[in-house]
């Protein structure tokens, strides 16, 4: 999953998408982050599947305490929307570059920079949430299980303690995705000179028909995240994130000027995915549901939101949902558990508060990723050019 999506931006998150070999001492300076097109409302979907998977883990964590429904039953498939989103925008972004010679250990230098910094807030949380947990007697994993997770997870790893907690990444769930991300980024830059149109849609048809086995067999398409689901991860992520890149190869058209129709389309676009994931399939539908959703539907809307751009009004909404997007998702699981731990530990009955306690949380995560954004997230990764700027020669 890709959660840079405004690829090229004014301020200094655009230095992961530059034109290869990179040049670490000049990086900020290269003109072609002036010459390429942003995708607002690829932006504005971005930021709400980020918002939806906050949501269905909130409710989960909130419908032991306090009782509150699930209003988004099928949350977690917007985790499937953001590899389609992750392929496309990485064809997008690094395709000329590739091409002109960029080497893999410097595409992939660059993602796991893009990704780490805020994952790696996230893993301090949980960490600090979970040492809690420990000494009140709690906890899912013992002592040793706690430090063979911390140095896995600081390794971008899955946990080696499968014997305790199913979870691949337990101080920080959404790491799972991060993990598989990177293993497909991987994989898409060491392939990507042989990856003509006719093999992504080898691997399109075979990964797809894997996912759906695997779909079937466990109920549901939410693989990837435990052990027991593990492999399932595979074709969940080879799938979304393959077709992304073929949508960006057979994608030619400039987007229209956004006109009155076009930039309602463009809204209709970003407000579809919430109206999806309302829907609560019964048991036997499932698997049929979420297949629907990732192999058709998913696809056909990353399609047409490159092709409609809303007004301006809209395209600074939905770059700040695309900005905010990606603190949320890294920092919100760790975060959550925090709170958890602590109405637990405080025996607080929130019965009657569940829903505004939702939504304040939510509130509250929108406002923490912007400052993360802008206080830790670009530092950060300033920061990191800085010291390959250093490493290079003169």
């Amino acid at each position: 999953m890709d959660f840079d999506l405004t690829v090229f931006l004014r301020d200094r998150s655009c230095i992961w998408h530059l034109p290869g070999p990179i040049d670490w001492r000049n990086l900020e300076r290269t003109p072609m982050a002036q010459q390429q097109r942003s995708f607002h409302t690829l932006d504005g979907i971005r930021g709400v599947a980020a918002l939806l998977v906050a949501c269905f883990h909130l409710e989960i964590f909130l419908a032991p305490v306090g009782g509150s429904g699930a209003l988004f039953p099928e949350g977690y498939l917007a985790v499937d929307l953001f590899f389609v989103l992750s392929g496309f925008v990485l064809e997008h972004a690094y395709a000329d570059r590739l091409r002109a010679g960029l080497r893999a250990r410097a595409f992939m230098t660059a993602r796991i920079i893009r990704l780490y910094p805020l994952y790696l807030l996230g893993v301090a949380i949980g960490l600090a949430s979970a040492i809690v947990a420990y000494r009140l007697g709690g906890g899912s994993v013992d002592g040793q299980g706690l430090v063979l997770t911390t140095l896995a997870a600081l390794l971008l790893l899955p946990s080696p303690t499968a014997g305790q907690n199913a979870a691949i990444f337990i101080l920080n769930a959404p790491g799972w995705s991060l993990f598989f991300e990177l293993l497909v980024n991987l994989a898409f830059v060491l392939a990507w000179r042989r990856l003509s149109t006719r093999l992504l849609l080898a691997i399109v048809v075979v990964s797809g028909i894997a996912l759906a086995m695997a779909t079937f067999q466990a109920g549901h398409i939410h693989l990837g995240p435990t052990w027991p689901d593990f492999l399932g991860g595979v074709p969940r992520v080879a799938y979304s994130f393959f077709i992304g890149v073929l949508i960006r190869r057979l994608y030619q058209a400039e987007a229209a000027p956004a006109s009155g129709a076009r930039q309602v389309v463009a809204w209709g676009l970003a407000g579809l995915l919430p109206l999806i994931l309302l829907l609560p399939p019964s048991p036997a539908l499932r698997p049929w549901f979420d297949l629907a959703c990732v192999l058709v539907a998913f696809p056909i809307l990353i399609a047409l939101g490159a092709r409609y751009e809303p007004g301006a009004a809209g395209v600074a909404i939905f770059r700040f949902l695309g900005l905010v997007s990606y603190p949320v998702y890294a920092i919100h699981f760790p975060l959550m558990e925090l709170l958890r731990r602590g109405l637990s530990l405080l025996r607080i009955d929130i019965q009657q508060f569940a829903v505004p306690l939702e939504l304040g949380c939510i509130a509250a995560l929108v406002a923490a990723g912007w400052l993360l954004f802008r206080m830790y997230d670009l530092p950060a990764r300033a920061a990191a050019a800085q010291s390959m700027r250093r490493r290079q020669p003169a």
